[in-house]
């Protein structure tokens, strides 16, 4: 939305040879421009088990955002079950973040896109909008 604009916290689309992702992100390409800290965004880590009780788990996907776009990422069902994962994505982003997506894969899962993408949007939403009371 136009009042959100100035802040690095967004949800994003992306389509590359491997996959089609519906994420949340965090813009770190001039974000001392924009209003939100990388702090307040990683704290909203500590929302995914409440708010992963609300989707299909098993359509999304964790990753730290230095991660090359077209590596294979980590289930998030298998984030949350396992506490060595979740401290293992801390120490790979180190002073960056998170992203956190559903993805569908290249050619079969690109049917519908156009009604997927509002729906991952939609499921998105409240953490994207959560972000913004931690900023």
């Amino acid at each position: 939305s136009e009042s959100r604009q100035d802040e690095n916290a967004c949800l994003a689309v992306l389509l590359n040879q491997k996959q089609y992702q519906i994420y949340l992100m965090y813009q770190h390409y001039k974000s001392d421009t924009r209003e939100g800290s990388v702090e307040g965004y990683n704290q909203s880590l500590s929302l995914l088990q409440e708010w992963s009780t609300q989707v299909a788990i098993e359509e999304y996907y964790i990753w730290p955002q230095p991660e090359n776009e077209l590596e294979d990422h980590l289930p998030l069902s298998v984030y949350l079950s396992d506490k060595s994962k979740q401290e293992e994505l801390r120490e790979t982003m180190g002073n960056r973040t998170f992203q956190l997506g559903k993805l569908f894969f290249s050619p079969n899962e690109y049917t519908n896109i156009e009604e997927k993408t509002a729906e991952a949007l939609k499921e998105l939403a409240p953490l994207y909008h959560a972000i913004k009371n931690k900023l």
